[in-house]
């Protein structure tokens, strides 16, 4: 019996009419829609990514954005979800799996539907932003989801971590949304260090040890961190407390996208207020970045999350420091 979400499925199938491809690590992400500024809107959130024209390994993502589909799609939301996510970088979706399919909900955003391994039917909502008014709304949502799909066909993961390089020793700063990556990856980057990324980067395994690839995208920056580094300060134009500035940082410091690294040591930033810096134990930093490295969407995917940090805190050195650690290190002129 055909379901509903099958007939969906054909019909966006059906309305594609133009393309673009990027290289994603060894997968060619196909965009295809009916509506070139859906197009128009993926190709800035996309914009770190090379555009391609022939195809290797494949992964197929098919936009639409008509107000009927949406409406026809929309009794998900009355199904139980298997699983939710809130987190600053997707904000608030839910998972569901129906009539063999997994379907995401990105609330004021749209849905997605998993038809196989590699191939992703989007719905974009337009009834709540137009959708190429702001980078960081609908289609830069969207395309933290897709990043994170393609690169698990590629044995690799985005993990919610910031990353810089100088003189051929590598680190990962982690910690709780607010703790202060963003600062301490920038501040470094202002003093010459290599920007792989302030709050998600990709990592995965290669001649058994573990490598960062960068990943670029706006970067949202407080009126604190705007204060702080010096270079930022012209970009500050009187924002609240509470607002954040998106900027494209590798255009501000003029930066040329690094080649993937070793990791040497990951740095967790605490809440406490001494100037310590602490190694963890096998067991505490399994638990510590077991809450803040997860970056995932797929409950299988999980599992595989779990395992590949286990193995991390087995083969690199993890460190906890507070905030005032960071900054005191870093008056001093002694980074890392």
């Amino acid at each position: 019996m055909t379901s509903i979400i099958d007939k969906i499925i054909s019909s966006v199938i059906s309305a594609q009419n133009c393309s673009l491809m990027y290289q994603i690590m060894d997968q060619t992400l196909i965009l295809s829609s009916s509506c070139n500024s859906l197009l128009s809107s993926f190709d800035q959130s996309l914009s770190a990514w090379n555009k391609v024209k022939k195809e290797n390994s494949k992964c197929i993502c098919l936009f639409s954005a008509t107000t009927d589909i949406c409406d026809s799609i929309s009794f998900i939301k009355n199904e139980k979800p298997i699983r939710i996510i809130n987190d600053k970088c997707t904000g608030k979706a839910m998972i569901y799996q129906l009539y063999g399919y997994t379907v995401f909900y990105h609330v004021n955003v749209g849905y997605m539907i998993q038809k196989d391994t590699n191939t992703f039917i989007c719905i974009m909502e337009k009834n709540t932003e137009p959708i190429n008014k702001d980078l960081t709304i609908n289609t830069l949502t969207i395309t933290h989801i897709i990043i994170s799909l393609t690169l698990f066909l590629s044995d690799k993961i985005l993990v919610h971590a910031g990353a810089i390089s100088h003189n051929g020793k590598t680190i990962l700063i982690t910690g709780n949304g607010g703790a202060g990556k963003s600062t301490a990856v920038l501040r470094h980057v202002e003093a010459g260090w290599t920007f792989y990324g302030d709050d998600l980067v990709i990592i995965g395994k290669k001649n058994n040890r573990w490598f960062v690839w960068p990943y670029w995208r706006p970067v949202k920056t407080s009126k604190k961190t705007c204060q702080i580094i010096k270079s930022l300060l012209p970009y500050y134009d009187g924002q609240d407390n509470h607002t954040k500035k998106v900027l494209q940082i590798e255009k501000i410091f003029d930066l040329d996208y690094p080649e993937s690294s070793p990791i040497d040591e990951i740095y967790m930033i605490s809440n406490n207020d001494n100037f310590e810096l602490n190694q963890l134990s096998l067991t505490d930093s399994f638990a510590l970045l077991s809450q803040t490295f997860l970056y995932y969407f797929l409950p299988s995917h999980g599992e595989i999350m779990l395992n590949h940090i286990l193995d991390i805190c087995d083969s690199i050195n993890i460190y906890s420091a507070s905030r005032l650690f960071f900054e005191n290190k870093f008056s001093e002129k002694h980074r890392f």
